[in-house]
C-alpha cells in the first residue's frame, strides 16, 4: 500500500528521506543547497513524500518524492516521479499497487499522464508492462559540458 506522508512526517525523517533521495540520485551527488530545497517543497507540499508497505506495515520502499510538472503548450498536468528509492527488490504486485495509487491520484487532480526519469533496465521493462512509453527519450545536456562531434 502507498502512503503519502505528512510535512511533519517527512521533517522528523528528512535525515532518512534525503539519504534515500541521494541514493536514488545514482553517480550523481545532489548538492546541499538543492537538497534544501527539495525538504522545503516537500514541506509545502509542492513536492510529496510516500512511503510503500507491504502487507506487514514494513516501508520496503522508501522516499518516492513526486511533484508537478506543467507542459503550458498542450496545456497538460503531468505528476513527475523525482525519485524513487528501494531498500530491495520491489515485487511487481508492489509496482502495481504504487502505480495504479499514484495514477489514481494524479488524475482527481487533473493529471493527464506520470512521467519519470529512469536508468534501471528492470524498471523500464517493468514500465512499459504497465503502458509506458519508453521510446520516448529525453537527453539532458548540461550547460557546463564540453561535448565533441
Amino acid at each position: 500500500m502507498l502512503l503519502r506522508m505528512l510535512p511533519e512526517q517527512v521533517s522528523e525523517q528528512w535525515a532518512i528521506i534525503k539519504e534515500a533521495i541521494q541514493a536514488s540520485a545514482g553517480v550523481y551527488t545532489i548538492p546541499e543547497a538543492k537538497m534544501t530545497n527539495i525538504l522545503s517543497m516537500l514541506l509545502s507540499g509542492n513536492m510529496q513524500c510516500w512511503v510503500l508497505v507491504d502487507e506487514n506495515n514494513r516501508a520496503d520502499v522508501y522516499a518516492i518524492i513526486t511533484t508537478f510538472t506543467y507542459d503550458d503548450p498542450l496545456g497538460e498536468k503531468t505528476l513527475f516521479v523525482f525519485s524513487l528509492y528501494a531498500y530491495k527488490n520491489i515485487p511487481i504486485r508492489l509496482w502495481k499497487s504504487l502505480f495504479d495509487t499514484l495514477k489514481r491520484w494524479a488524475k482527481s487532480l487533473g493529471c493527464s499522464s506520470v512521467s519519470a526519469y529512469v536508468r534501471n533496465e528492470a524498471e523500464k521493462k517493468i514500465l512499459e508492462r504497465m503502458g509506458g512509453d519508453i521510446k520516448t527519450v529525453l537527453v539532458r545536456v548540461p550547460l557546463e559540458t564540453n561535448g565533441r562531434l
